[in-house]
């Protein structure tokens, strides 16, 4: 089975993309405007002084090496995948005998933050909820004013697990909660 955009676990990576776009596209109108001038017959000050270096001058290594870096950095960003972002969901609960076999279903870790948040806030006592998710570990930072904050951490983290269990995940992320006291202001 061949994975789908949506559940496509790392994102693609456009950013060294869009940088090495901008950076040809500025070269490129910059080339054209001082050939622009040159036809009109103009003088291209920045031209003429590119003409007086030499190769071996200071200024043009310099220069050399840090285009150099700046290329090797933009690749391995390019090349570097990204944090996932998605969790695939194994089945979709339709069953084996279902007509549809390539259904593919995935929830966003954004979206496992988000459904965490939820289940933290129906615990008694919680005041405020802070959830962050990645493919592996999903934290949750709560505010309670209940008086024996190990028992709240535990039903928190409880009713987390049996959700992301009914869920299903493909890989369940390790659930970690923390809480301290706090209460409304």
């Amino acid at each position: 089975m061949t994975r789908g955009h949506l559940t496509r676990r790392r994102p693609q990576r456009v950013i060294a993309s869009w940088i090495v776009g901008v950076a040809v596209l500025i070269v490129a109108g910059l080339a054209g405007w001082a050939s622009g001038l040159l036809l009109a017959g103009e003088r291209v000050s920045a031209l003429e002084t590119a003409g007086t270096l030499s190769w071996e001058s200071p200024g043009t290594l310099a220069l050399g090496a840090v285009l150099l870096l700046a290329g090797l950095l933009v690749l391995c960003a390019a090349m570097w995948p990204g944090r996932p972002v998605v969790s695939s969901i194994e089945s979709a609960g339709l069953g084996s005998d279902s007509p549809i076999d390539d259904l593919q279903c995935a929830v966003t870790t954004r979206g496992l933050g988000r459904l965490a948040e939820g289940e933290a806030q129906r615990t008694d006592g919680v005041t405020a909820v802070r959830a962050r998710a990645t493919g592996r570990r999903l934290t949750v930072e709560a505010q309670s004013v209940a008086a024996e904050l190990p028992e709240t951490r535990q039903e928190i983290q409880d009713r987390i697990s049996q959700r992301l269990q009914g869920l299903q995940l493909r890989r369940t992320p390790r659930v970690v909660v923390r809480v301290r006291r706090g209460g409304v202001s």
